[in-house]
Parts: C-alpha cells; structure tokens; sequence
C-alpha cells in the first residue's frame, strides 16, 4: 500500500470514526429524551388509580425505550472502538 492508498484509507476511517461519534451522539440525546419522559410521568402521576396505571404503563414503556438505546449505545460503542483500532493500524502503516 502507497502512502496515498494509506491516507485515503486512513481518512475513510476518520469519516466512518465521526459517523459513530454522530450515532452515539443521536442515541445519548434519545436517552435524555426518554429519561424528561420518565421525569415527566413521575411528575405528572397522581392519587387516581386509572391514572398511576397509566403513569406505570408509560413508566414502562420509557424503561424499555431507554434500555434499547442503552444497548444501541453499547454497540455504538463497539463499533467506534473496533474503528480506532483500524484507524491506529493504519497509522502504524504510515510510520
């Protein structure tokens, strides 16, 4: 591999290394999302029956939302870690 065929792969890397960064980004603010959400349903229950039922429901429903972008998060994670390592080889290519 040439120096240029380094660079140019070096900087697809570096594009694929910040689509992550965008990714992970997205997917904390759906987290902040979901937890003003669970916020908001804690404040928003009252002594109603019908209602703390309903409030437990969307409780719900926020827990499992905010787990899946946990996950989505980890695997996010992943990724931009798996992309740093090739980015570090390439690097070591180039020295």
């Amino acid at each position: 591999m040439n120096d240029r065929e380094l660079l140019e792969f070096i900087a697809a890397q570096v594009t694929g290394l910040t689509n992550t960064v965008n990714g992970l980004t997205n997917t904390v603010n759906g987290l902040t999302n979901t937890v003003n959400g669970l916020t908001n349903t804690v404040n928003g229950l009252t002594g109603d029956v019908g209602e703390l039922k309903v409030g437990q429901q969307s409780l719900e429903r926020n827990v499992q939302s905010l787990e899946r972008n946990m996950q989505s998060l980890e695997k996010g994670q992943q990724g931009l870690e798996k992309s740093i390592l090739s980015l570090e080889e390439g690097q070591q290519g180039l020295e």
